[in-house]
């Protein structure tokens, strides 16, 4: 999670504390609103980036826009890997609350256009655009209300070209005979998701409109960001992490497997969708009560978690106590790769290692905090 003052607006910066998970609409919600009182910038919002990078394949998001007024913007995209060194490389979704309006006549903001954009640079370092190309923005009408609930954005980029799809129906595919002078590049991609609001430069301002605070926050919702290969699904890249002794072995139905405490143990959770449980025997049913593992330094490996949607989406169960954070967008902080694996760390110093999968691979949905 982006925690910096955002590089297109200077009146804005990222907060990893406008980024939260909420467990009522299993979405992790970002919500853009007056910065608290003697903050330097007068407004604050979220932004997430993915640490795994690709330069093909495709990236989703499955979200809900928020009610945007003029002058924010809801990003979905892809973002050159380097921010710093990369030419620039960019596959966008846009809710602009420039296109929006109470469309239907109840008194909310409705948006049902959705903008598509290509940034590129050529060989001589200059900016260029699909909107350039084609002398104005590229508007979906989705025949929907993005506002009204969770939709599935993709971009798929093979190399040679780019499929923009919604719900699986495909919006527009473009290549170099769409871009300004033939440009087509390649490069290394992170997928981000935004929320913001423009500053007074005119440029901006003509592009999205004169932002006024509405007297309320805007809050988007996401319930899903995922990254596929071309062909397949993702890969590891660097060794896997040993299988320890000691195992708690699952069967092929849903079920609890527990860790037990002291001991670095191996959870194996086999079909069905498992709850890997990381709290203190001494938890009661409101969590009141933990007994911390004091130290114990456990190196525990959940060996097939599975982090998709379905009937065998697995779940990680971990007390607050021992995480040492009340927050998913805190616990995500503690995850880091190590061998090529996603590695949690504990308060304690005890680690939780998800065999044969990224920190990418890992979103608020797997995870509850009790």
């Amino acid at each position: 999670m982006s925690d910096w003052t955002a590089g297109q607006s200077s009146i804005l910066k990222w907060s990893p504390n406008n980024v939260t998970w909420n467990s009522n609409t299993g979405t992790l919600n970002f919500t853009l609103d007056k910065a608290p009182r003697g903050s330097r910038l007068p407004y604050v919002s979220g932004e997430i980036e993915s640490n795994q990078t690709a330069q093909t394949g495709t990236w989703s998001w499955t979200a809900q826009a928020p009610e945007l007024t003029s002058g924010s913007i809801f990003g979905l995209f892809t973002y050159k890997a380097d921010w710093a060194n990369d030419p620039w490389l960019e596959f966008d979704f846009e809710f602009l609350g420039k296109d929006g309006g109470d469309w239907d006549g109840d008194g909310d903001i409705d948006i049902n256009v959705v903008r598509l954009n290509i940034h590129m640079e050529t060989a001589s370092g200059q900016h260029v655009t699909l909107e350039d190309a084609n002398g104005g923005p590229i508007k979906v009408n989705l025949g929907f209300d993005a506002t009204e609930g969770q939709h599935t954005y993709a971009v798929t980029v093979t190399g040679t070209e780019a499929i923009f799809t919604v719900d699986g129906t495909e919006v527009g595919r473009y290549d170099a005979t769409d871009m300004p002078g033939g440009t087509w590049i390649n490069g290394e991609m992170k997928s981000f998701v935004n929320l913001w609001a423009v500053d007074t430069k005119p440029e901006m301002e003509a592009w999205a409109g004169k932002w006024t605070y509405p007297g309320h926050p805007l809050v988007g919702k996401v319930s899903a960001v995922e990254y596929a290969p071309l062909g397949g699904t993702s890969t590891l890249i660097g060794g896997p992490a040993p299988k320890p002794a000691v195992t708690v072995q699952g069967t092929n139905g849903p079920e609890d497997l527990r860790d037990v405490l002291k001991r670095s143990d191996v959870l194996e959770g086999a079909g069905g969708q498992d709850r890997f449980l990381f709290v203190s025997p001494g938890l009661n049913a409101k969590g009141d009560t933990v007994t911390s593992r004091g130290g114990t330094a456990e190196k525990d490996v959940i060996w097939d978690f599975n982090p998709d949607a379905g009937a065998e989406h697995d779940i990680t169960v971990i007390s607050k106590s021992l995480a040492g954070v009340s927050q998913f967008s805190a616990l995500y902080r503690n995850v880091s790769d190590v061998n090529g694996e996603a590695v949690l760390k504990f308060a304690d110093g005890s680690t939780l290692t998800f065999h044969g999968l990224h920190k990418a691979d890992l979103s608020y949905d797997d995870f509850a905090l009790v």
